[in-house]
């Protein structure tokens, strides 16, 4: 008898610590970028978003956020630090809403025709582990310059890289 509710109370404790909520691990996202001259490259981030497989986008974080694409340059920077389901994911979606350049002292707005910049990628968030993904916003390929008249355009079609993935 001693022994059946030992196993009884074992095998509690063993399918409690089986809960499907606590099939968590950790997310993080960072950003960089590469040289380009230029005195500031801001750049606002109103939403990110993931799509786990067989699921639709989830979204992870809304608000606005502006970075500065040349401070990017020197030192990474955490955008986002959160705990996500465990599973495989396959893209992640920014909404970029707004971009500003400045060369040389004069600051220009920049358009940004289509706000969604999709980045296709497979990666896994397992269970009480830490996922780090680490994006490469290329400036030198995102910014393009049009001649408008007598003054020039600068448009912003954001290119981002993946340059890793830690687990």
């Amino acid at each position: 008898m001693k022994k059946l509710i030992l196993f009884a109370i074992s095998a509690a404790l063993l399918l409690g610590g089986c809960d499907s909520s606590d099939r968590t691990g950790n997310f993080q996202i960072y950003m960089k970028d590469q040289p380009m001259d230029a005195d500031e490259i801001l750049v606002t981030l109103s939403e990110i978003s993931v799509q786990k497989e067989d699921e639709g986008f989830l979204t992870i974080w809304s608000g606005e956020k502006t970075y500065d694409l040349i401070k990017l340059q020197k030192q990474e920077e955490k955008i986002i630090d959160i705990t996500l389901d465990a599973g495989t994911y396959t893209q992640i979606r920014l909404i970029v809403t707004a971009g500003n350049i400045v060369i040389s002292g004069e600051s220009s707005e920049m358009v940004v025709p289509s706000l969604e910049v999709k980045i296709p990628l497979v990666f896994n968030i397992m269970e009480g582990s830490a996922t780090e993904i680490l994006l490469d916003f290329e400036a030198d390929h995102s910014i393009q310059v049009v001649n408008a008249g007598h003054s020039e355009q600068y448009i912003l079609r954001p290119v981002i890289r993946v340059e890793s993935i830690t687990y």
